[in-house]
């Protein structure tokens, strides 16, 4: 069994010499896996040579074109309101957390109602339904 390092193909052949180890992991991969064409080979590419995986890993890199970026505000400044946009109003922006506590109840309450009082009523009228033909036999 081999004691190779491959990041390529998990090859057995040890004997294999044409391959370019990363500088970063120390992975063999061969040139045929990695198609990489063995006439652009040099001592410089190898000794700066990272695998896929390893170059994936590395932190990108900053534009360096020094384009200015334009500044962006995100508050709206001294522009007029658009048409039809409700008005700013200081006491309501004020709303805390029991505010909208009391107003998610009030409407809970409100649908648990109405969805008590429709069960209650198809209730009597299942066992309306049921009871006629008991009643109608007395």
């Amino acid at each position: 069994m081999s004691n190779a390092n491959w990041g390529c193909c998990f090859s057995e052949n040890d004997n294999c010499d044409e391959f370019i180890v990363c500088v970063k992991c120390e992975r063999k991969y061969h040139y045929a896996c990695m198609i990489i064409d063995r006439k652009i080979i040099t001592s410089d590419l190898l000794a700066i040579w990272a695998c896929p995986e390893c170059v994936h890993l590395q932190p990108k890199t900053a534009n360096k074109d020094n384009t200015p970026v334009r500044n962006v505000s995100t508050v709206r400044g001294n522009k007029r309101i658009a048409i039809g946009s409700p008005q700013s109003d200081p006491e309501k922006v004020n709303i805390s957390m029991e505010d909208i506590r009391q107003v998610v109840e009030g409407v809970m309450d409100d649908k648990m109602n109405d969805l008590f009082k429709r069960f209650n009523e198809n209730l009597v009228r299942f066992f309306a339904k049921e009871i006629k033909p008991m009643r109608d036999e007395f």
